[in-house]
């Protein structure tokens, strides 16, 4: 099985080669998708973090902390684009994965607080 061809740059920033790339990547952990995707946010560039994280999905369905990330990553992507209210929808659905979140949590707090954009948010991944 392959990866719509959006998502091969992916695997192969994170080492694991096209053969057998889901394979490989399910004998990885989530945390290299995590890492990748946390650097990607830290760097602003929203929208790979979450092509990243959309893979890591495929590969792990059911983490928490991925789908969290998921969330927390369209939400700066709304904030981008001046999308408050989805962001917030974005942040409590982030939660709701994963209460433990921090990143949605401070950047929901903030928010809620007539707070930050998407570049605000950003500072907690660094």
């Amino acid at each position: 099985m392959r990866f719509e061809q959006t998502t091969d740059h992916v695997f192969d920033d994170l080492a694991v080669g096209a053969d057998g790339s889901l394979a490989r990547a399910r004998a990885s952990t989530g945390d290299v998708f995590e890492n990748q995707a946390r650097g990607r946010i830290a760097a602003g560039d929203h929208g790979a973090a979450r092509e990243v994280l959309a893979a890591a999905l495929y590969v792990y369905p059911k983490n928490a902390t991925l789908r969290a990330l998921y969330h927390v990553t369209a939400a700066m992507q709304a904030l981008d684009t001046g999308q408050t209210a989805h962001a917030i929808a974005q942040l409590e659905a982030a939660l709701t994965a994963d209460a433990g979140c921090r990143e949605a949590r401070a950047a929901l707090d903030e928010l809620r607080r007539g707070g930050p954009g998407a570049g605000d948010v950003a500072r907690w991944f660094r």
